[in-house]
């Protein structure tokens, strides 16, 4: 269908151009201060790491996975025979968020919305078109989506960032890709920008794990440099990780000091700023330079760093903000506190304690079995042994609890009606019911809205750059241009790059009110409702491209452009108008050419009918004349024969 230029294949961290070259200026670069740069700089950031959030990010983890943090008291071996219940309220308030994501990501089958960034240009109008229905094919068939979408949700709120590479996999698949890094496996300067610690950052590291064939596969092929692999060189501990695996072994750990082809190599990826712009070079942990630094832009076209990272909560001016887990610490303890003092309170007051002198023949294995039935055999029950008898549980520790998940909720926008029942507040008026979802609605809103514009839309931006750059499937292209119907629409047969790189404009169909399906459609309906009845009767004067901006702006929409054919509604309206009328006009036309073909029909019948009258006339007249003359005839030619007669 359409003749598709020739594009440049990129190299990625997984598929690089060979390195052989030095600098591009053509200067000979130093390995060993490299390679001391890059040491340095790794150390530095994880030493930050270490020692200011990786104790956050492990007690989030653990949090989400329903234990301790590693320094609760509940660790302590006077609590090993205690209860140590952690409530799952965290995972509960997660898990609530994401399917609120869920519902607002996935029930529009349409998950980006393109615009041209000249509406009136035919060409960036059908390029957005093509583009749009690209993304479309790639999230929902190539890319997982709904799992990247919703895994760095909750990346977001479990450790407080969430942290994405994206590029294009040339290694066969020929696909763009998106891979969602865990968050100990980036190294940045902590004094990057909070907004944008990616790219003001004056270096980015990715620790990336690869089987020990992959490595010595790239090398053969040189595009690295080859090198012995030792166990030292290759191993990688990380405390995070180990608490992500709920303290499991370490699925990417060493058992044997020697490296088979299987073992997993950590190789780093450097990214450092110099003379103004990225370079880029690869390294087998600290020990080794794999490859020979180069430009950034060589490897990844546009020269940008090809990470998003992004957050769910703000916090100004901290490059890591805090998740769900840090901002409910508190109330956690507290929860937890109260309901194992409560369940220790319980089982003290159904299983009694006991006092036993010391040094008597009491059996003392059969009074802690406590056997219903049981005997225990024992020489003075009277003053051997004594019952120790402890008061129920009081009303006062389940009012704490309730209190506290109250705070909790209200804290993380979590709307609980069983909470609000055993509390009493579930009898207030439907209405303060109403209120008081709306508001914790508005809270969950708020978060994913912070996500969408941190996360979601820099990485859907980084795959159309890459599409645009990249994309040559001829059969993906054609199926994409009848779908957006170029040529029905806009005349173009015809994909070539220039159609593809126009200037566009990216936006993810996720507002504030779209988490209730329900609700957002009946405040679609009636949003789109009172626009039609403006449109019916605008008022004079008024600018109606104005008043729908407003009024889908308060749906959460960017503008409410996406549902018009035009950007103009008023000249929708109108032109509609002008159809009707058209419409209207050629129909009484047609009923006037109609009457008037009737009145001709009817006046050539009278004419014709007055015609053969005035012939019947006439012939009538003629006969006459025929007769009258006839009868003269015959009279003369008789008066004649009788004055013949008379002479004789």
């Amino acid at each position: 269908m359409a003749e598709i230029m020739g594009r440049p294949q990129p190299p990625t961290a997984q598929v690089a151009e060979p390195t052989d070259r030095d600098a591009s200026d053509g200067e000979t670069l130093d390995q060993t201060n490299w390679l001391t740069l890059a040491r340095s700089a790794y150390r530095a950031s994880t030493n930050y790491m270490d020692s200011n959030f990786r104790k956050t990010f492990e007690d989030g983890i653990r949090a989400f996975n329903n234990q301790h943090p590693s320094d609760s008291k509940y660790s302590a071996p006077a609590y090993d025979k205690r209860s140590k219940l952690y409530r799952p309220k965290v995972r509960s308030v997660i898990r609530k968020n994401e399917s609120a994501a869920a519902a607002a990501f996935f029930s529009n089958m349409d998950v980006v919305s393109m615009g041209a960034g000249d509406q009136s240009d035919k060409v960036q109008v059908a390029s957005a078109e093509i583009n749009k229905q690209l993304i479309q094919y790639r999230l929902t068939r190539t890319i997982p989506w709904f799992q990247t979408v919703l895994g760095g949700l909750q990346d977001a709120q479990t450790v407080g960032a969430a942290v994405a590479h994206a590029y294009w996999d040339t290694s066969g698949r020929d696909v763009p890709v998106v891979d969602l890094l865990p968050i100990e496996n980036c190294r940045f300067d902590p004094s990057a920008n909070w907004i944008d610690p990616v790219n003001t950052s004056p270096y980015w590291i990715h620790c990336i794990p690869m089987y020990s064939m992959d490595v010595k596969a790239k090398m053969k092929s040189g595009d690295w440099i080859e090198m012995e692999i030792s166990f030292a060189q290759a191993s990688n501990m990380d405390s995070t990780r180990s608490a992500r695996g709920k303290d499991r072994e370490d699925p990417y750990g060493q058992e044997s000091r020697g490296v088979t082809e299987y073992d997993i190599v950590w190789v780093q990826r450097h990214i450092h700023r110099r003379d103004g712009a990225d370079v880029e070079f690869y390294t087998l942990g600290e020990h080794a330079l794999l490859s020979q630094p180069r430009p950034l832009e060589e490897s990844v076209f546009h020269g940008r760093r090809p990470y998003i990272m992004g957050c769910c909560i703000l916090e100004t001016h901290k490059v890591i903000p805090s998740g769900v887990p840090q901002l409910a610490r508190g109330l956690a303890d507290e929860a937890n506190e109260v309901a194992n003092s409560r369940i220790d309170n319980v089982k003290f007051a159904l299983n009694k304690k006991w006092f036993a002198k010391r040094g008597v023949d009491v059996d003392l294995s059969g009074l802690v079995r406590n056997v219903p039935g049981g005997v225990v055999m024992m020489n003075d029950p009277i003053n051997d042994v004594r019952e120790i008898s402890w008061p129920d549980v009081t009303g006062s520790a389940y009012e704490e609890q309730n209190r506290i998940n109250l705070d909790m909720d209200e804290l993380l926008g979590n709307f609980n009606p069983a909470g609000l029942m055993t509390s009493g507040a579930g009898h207030a008026p439907a209405r303060n019911m109403a209120m008081l979802n709306s508001s914790t609605g508005t809270l969950v809103e708020y978060l994913i809205r912070t996500y969408v514009e941190t996360f979601v839309q820099p990485l859907l931006r980084q795959i159309v750059m890459l599409e645009q750059k990249y994309e040559t499937n001829e059969v993906l292209l054609g199926l994409c241009a009848k779908n957006a119907q170029l040529y029905q629409k806009y005349g173009v047969d015809e994909i070539t790059d220039e159609l593809l790189n126009k200037e566009i404009t990216l936006s993810v169909n996720v507002g504030m009110g779209a988490t209730d399906p329900s609700q957002k459609l009946q405040k679609f309906l009636g949003a789109m409702g009172a626009f039609t009845n403006m449109l019916k009767s605008p008022i004079p004067g008024a600018n109606m491209v104005e008043i729908g901006k407003e009024i889908f702006g308060h749906l959460g929409y960017a503008d409410g452009s996406r549902f018009f054919t035009t950007d103009n509604p008023q000249i929708t309206a109108l032109t509609q108008q002008l159809q009707a009328a058209q419409g209207q006009i050629a129909k009484l036309e047609a009923e006037k050419k109609e009457r008037m073909t009737g009145h001709m029909v009817g006046l050539q019948k009278t004419r014709e009918t007055n015609q053969t009258k005035l012939e019947q006339v006439k012939l009538q007249e003629e006969n006459e004349n025929k007769r009258s003359l006839a009868t003269h005839i015959t009279a003369l030619t008789a008066a004649q024969h009788k004055e013949k007669s008379s002479g004789k």
